[in-house]
Parts: structure tokens; C-alpha cells; sequence
């Protein structure tokens, strides 16, 4: 495989090229026609420039197909990776993640977790979290996102350990010390 300082000075054939220009107008991108190729995008991009071909602008999205929207859904709700969603489906990862954050199956991690996790199985979670169990370690146990198991600790108001709670009250002293600090941070910071 050539290193990427010679890359874009590779001889490649002219069916080679032609097949890099085709692959780019179908919207495919740099990185993977060049890992296709045995080359560095940035070697793709030189020989795209080389031909005079209009190159997209950096962080446009590359327009996905019905079928691979889909897909992607499918394989991500089969617990599928998203480099290896990227992999099946010839596109970068960073496209995959992209599209699931629009669609909002990252942030909820994989809809349906909830079902698979029963009522009794949530009185489980809550019960061996008040024994001292970790959040941590039930996500990993129960295969969730940590977030969704603070939301099951939530509903069933269980008071979280770990969290900063202000027990007592600010003395004077307390209120004359923040104020002077304050009074010094503001002095620092006009003369700057």
C-alpha cells in the first residue's frame, strides 16, 4: 500500500482515476474511495484537482438513499456498531453517527431497551442501586446506557448518591468570604 507522502503521485491506470471521479459524483466519499484504492483521501483529493473536478464542500453531508437510511436503523436496533454499520453500508462512521443523532437513536441509546426491561426488572435495578450497586456497573450488566438507568432510578424517585447537595447554611462569614473573593476576581479582571 503506498504511504501517504506518494499517494496522489501514484501511478494509477486511467480507468483507475475515471473510476475515482465516478465514485466521488456518486457522493461516495474521499476516505473511502482512497481506502478502496489503496490511497489517503487527501491523495483522492489531489487527483480530483489534478482533473479539474468541483470538490464538495468540507462538512457537507453526503445525501443518504431510502435504502441505506433504513438500513442503518435496522442494523443500529440489532445493536450493531456504528463502525461496523459504516463498514456494511460503504459509508464513514462519522456519516452513520451523524445520521443517528439526527434521527435521535443516539441519544436514547436503542429504543426498545424499555420494553425489553420489565417492571420487575426496574424494581431489580432500584433495589440492588439503594444496596450500593453502581450505575456504572448496572449499565454494563443489564447491557443500557448509564442514562437510562438514572431515568429508571428517577421514576422511581430514588435519591441519587454521589450528587453535591448543600446541607447547611452559609454563615457570615461564609457570604463576607465569597464577596471578597469576588471583589478580587472582578479587580483581576479589569486589569486585564
Amino acid at each position: 500500500m503506498p504511504t501517504s507522502s506518494n499517494c496522489a503521485f501514484r501511478k494509477f491506470t486511467d480507468e483507475q482515476e475515471l473510476d475515482m471521479i465516478s465514485r466521488y459524483a456518486a457522493d461516495q466519499s474521499l476516505s473511502q474511495i482512497g481506502r478502496d484504492l489503496g490511497c489517503t483521501a487527501s491523495g483522492v483529493r489531489m487527483i480530483l484537482k489534478r482533473h479539474n473536478i468541483q470538490l464538495r464542500e468540507k462538512g457537507k453531508f453526503i445525501q443518504l438513499t431510502k435504502d441505506q437510511t433504513s438500513e442503518i436503523c435496522r442494523m443500529f436496533l440489532e445493536n450493531s456498531s456504528v463502525i461496523d454499520i459504516a463498514r456494511a453500508i460503504n459509508i464513514t462512521p462519522s456519516r452513520v453517527a451523524r445520521f443517528l443523532a439526527t434521527v435521535n437513536l443516539r441519544e436514547i441509546s436503542n429504543p426498545g431497551v424499555a420494553e425489553k426491561l420489565s417492571i420487575d426488572v426496574q424494581e431489580i435495578i432500584r433495589n440492588r442501586y439503594l444496596g450500593g450497586e453502581r450505575v456504572r456497573h448496572l449499565a454494563v450488566e443489564y447491557k443500557v446506557s448509564r442514562k437510562l438507568i438514572l431515568r429508571i432510578l428517577k421514576d422511581g424517585n430514588i435519591p441519587l448518591r454521589g450528587t453535591i447537595r448543600l446541607e447547611k447554611r452559609l454563615t457570615a462569614d461564609d457570604i463576607e468570604k465569597i464577596t471578597f473573593m469576588r471583589r478580587r476576581l472582578i479587580r483581576f479582571w479589569e486589569t486585564l
